[in-house]
């Protein structure tokens, strides 16, 4: 709960159009919905929600911004969220000073 409240507070500051927190990714939007950046807070289904990403197996552009926010980013589970098409990782717990650096790092390199 944490984290969905920091990641929402983070992104309406930062100026977002719009913030959509979703269960499942197929209810975040319609198809006319255009996301620029999803967050996974839960790392623990992140290769799989990564993957569907990647796959186009969701309502996301298959080229969206994937940050996931996972317990240990350099472990082994951070390899898995990478190979898997993670565009960045961040370690738990996060602070709204890292999630505004992350965020702007992966537009900065997006661009």
């Amino acid at each position: 709960m944490y984290h969905r409240r920091l990641v929402q507070t983070v992104l309406r500051a930062m100026g977002a159009d719009a913030v959509v927190e979703s269960e499942d990714v197929a209810d975040a939007g319609d198809d006319a919905t255009v996301f620029g950046l999803a967050i996974c807070t839960d790392a623990e289904g992140g290769p799989a929600f990564v993957r569907r990403v990647r796959e186009g197996k969701t309502g996301l552009s298959r080229q969206v911004l994937l940050l996931v926010l996972c317990d240990e980013p350099n472990g082994d589970a951070g390899a898995q969220l990478l190979r898997a098409g993670a565009d960045g990782l961040l370690a738990k717990p996060v602070s709204a000073k890292k999630l505004y650096g992350a965020i702007q790092a992966l537009f900065a390199d997006a661009a």
